[in-house]
């Protein structure tokens, strides 16, 4: 976390893809990953890791959140995209 108060995404996703090496399923490194790929505007894979979370712990309030932020920027990106 200390990364994102930092802004060194590429830290914080690297430390985030190494934990993720070690425990797959670990729903903080996940968390990490998530936020920095929806920084990075790579929504799926922000997608991919909240939906993750969730699979193992359907009632995450966090992950819930933020899979709900990444959708609507997704799709404001996308609106962006048709009306530049």
């Amino acid at each position: 976390a200390c990364h994102f108060e930092r802004r060194q995404y590429d830290q914080a996703f690297t430390a985030g893809m190494r934990a993720l090496e070690l425990e797959p399923d670990h729903a903080d490194a996940l968390t990490t990953v998530g936020i920095t790929c929806a920084t990075w505007k790579k929504f799926d894979q922000a997608i991919q890791c909240f939906e993750a979370i969730l699979k193992r712990d359907p009632h995450n309030g966090a992950a819930q959140a933020n899979l709900k932020l990444v959708i609507r920027q997704k799709n404001a990106a996308h609106e962006q995209g048709k009306n530049p």
